[in-house]
């Protein structure tokens, strides 16, 4: 498994990737390949995985009333207490 991204410029690669997913899926499902509800799924986890891995890599930092402010904490070292 390769490290986290460190800069945004590493995630440049990943955005790319994912654009080209979501090209994919768009595409099967103009030929009725795929549902409209299991593209948007599909979609959905690409995103999802993405947010997760700036999330992991301190790139990206939800307002505190995001769904995901919790999980952002729990990835955040623990302070030493004296």
């Amino acid at each position: 498994m390769a490290s986290p991204p460190k800069t945004e410029a590493d995630v440049q690669g990943l955005e790319k990737l994912i654009s080209e997913a979501f090209k994919e899926i768009d595409k099967a499902h103009q030929k009725g390949i795929l549902h409209k509800n299991n593209a948007a799924r599909k979609k959905a986890r690409c995103s999802r995985y993405k947010k997760k891995v700036l999330l992991q890599a301190g790139l990206w930092t939800p307002p505190a009333d995001h769904p995901d402010h919790k999980q952002w904490l729990k990835l955040q070292p623990k302070k030493a207490t004296a």
